[in-house]
């Protein structure tokens, strides 16, 4: 048999391994970038080979073409980017956005048991991270009796990972478990066991979504009065509710918000280099910054460019005297970074791309699904989510995932 029969076999009748390629390439994004980009690399090439040699079809559709077009937007932005080295370099970090939706549209169909063995994979990845987190904290209190080694960033110090993007992972496997019709004893434990490193992550964004998701799916499709057939589930959202009363690391992170000055933030001209910022007051300021580049800079229909933002985002931090270490944020909102770099027309795509996902939610009736788009939607406000290599990973695979849903 020749190579090229041999690798049409392959391409054509080991589908369950194409599978679990694109399990491990989702699953293993917090082990870091080479290991997932490796298998995306993979994927990619082979759905890619599989058109060459004829045995599949194009089939676009729009919900993965607004993918395309959104990384289209981001490659015309160099024609007038304010630094197109930048934009050099973020057009190679967000090639997947494109790569991703036509290796989909390749491929065939997300049938319901693929999905399924994907996301018991990621899960199942995700709890043996969760208990690798927690092992080393253990080890780390013996030695330093620090209780703060359990929480937020400091649990996942040991893969030097940012706590708000690993809560995003946890909070969704615990919706994919939540989203089961038919729960195993073990599912019910990996339900308690992520709701409680979420807990312990301690972002507030994320543990409100958690308790706005877990009362959606005991009250969907189901009248009052039936209530007491879900005892299991009402004494989930009791215990993520107890949890946080007791949970002093959370509350004292979520008072701590109301001690910024919102309205101090939004007018003051000079501010001093020890200001006592919140994460919620230092993201206004942000958008602040963002109002006043779209009237100074004329950047509403076009934007600097993608990733050239910085220089300009630097210099009026340095205007306002903020402390060094903001000089070099990015503006922690994935609206406001769209807007500022890809104008209007690249921010009406991200947004429908939000859109299209929900009424796609809605058609398939899928909890899980409108659990991720709820959850993108929050996390934009607070994070930059695509700007960063594992969160458009994640985004983009996920989205297509659905995207693709044999209906």
């Amino acid at each position: 048999m020749s190579v090229l029969k041999k690798i049409r076999k392959f391409l054509t009748k080991e589908e369950d391994v194409i599978t679990y390629i694109l399990a491990f390439s989702f699953s293993t994004l917090l082990l870091g970038y080479a290991l997932s980009s490796v298998f995306l690399g993979i994927y990619v090439a082979v759905q890619i080979a599989k058109w060459i040699l004829g045995r599949s079809k194009i089939y676009f559709n729009g919900y993965l073409l607004l993918m395309i077009v959104f990384y289209s937007i981001c490659l015309a932005s160099y024609i007038w980017s304010h630094d197109r080295i930048e934009t050099e370099n973020g057009l190679k970090r967000l090639v997947m956005m494109l790569l991703i939706p036509i290796a989909f549209s390749v491929g065939p169909k997300m049938k319901k048991i693929r999905f399924e063995r994907i996301m018991n994979i990621f899960t199942l990845v995700n709890a043996f991270m969760g208990t690798f987190f927690l092992s080393f904290a253990i080890l780390r209190y013996v030695t330093t009796q620090q209780s703060s080694v359990f929480f937020y960033h400091d649990l996942v110090s040991v893969l030097d990972l940012n706590a708000i993007y690993v809560s995003v992972y946890f909070l969704l496997s615990y919706c994919y478990l939540l989203s089961k019709t038919i729960k195993t004893k073990i599912d019910y434990l990996g339900i308690f066991f992520f709701a409680a490193l979420i807990i312990m992550l301690s972002s507030k964004t994320i543990f409100a979504m958690g308790v706005l998701l877990s009362i959606l799916n005991i009250f969907k499709k189901r009248p009052l009065g039936h209530i007491k057939r879900h005892f299991k589930r009402l004494s989930l959202a009791m215990f993520l509710l107890i949890t946080i009363l007791l949970g002093n690391n959370l509350k004292d992170r979520i008072l701590s918000e109301y001690q910024g000055d919102l309205k101090e933030v939004w007018q003051k001209q000079v501010f001093n280099r020890v200001y006592p910022w919140t994460g919620l007051s230092i993201r206004l300021l942000q958008i602040r910054i963002l109002k006043d580049q779209l009237i100074e800079e004329q950047i509403f229909y076009s934007g600097f460019g993608l990733d050239a933002s910085k220089k300009n985002l630097e210099e009026r931090h340095k205007g306002f005297n903020t402390y060094f270490g903001y000089h070099k944020y990015n503006y922690h909102n994935q609206y406001a970074q769209t807007f500022s770099e890809l104008g209007i027309f690249g921010l009406s795509v991200l947004l429908g791309i939000l859109l299209c996902g929900f009424n796609l939610a809605f058609k398939q009736n899928s909890f899980f699904a409108l659990s991720f788009y709820l959850v993108m939607t929050v996390v934009f406000l607070t994070e930059s989510f695509l700007w960063v290599q594992r969160g458009l990973y994640f985004f983009v695979l996920l989205n297509s995932m659905i995207a693709s849903f044999e209906r």
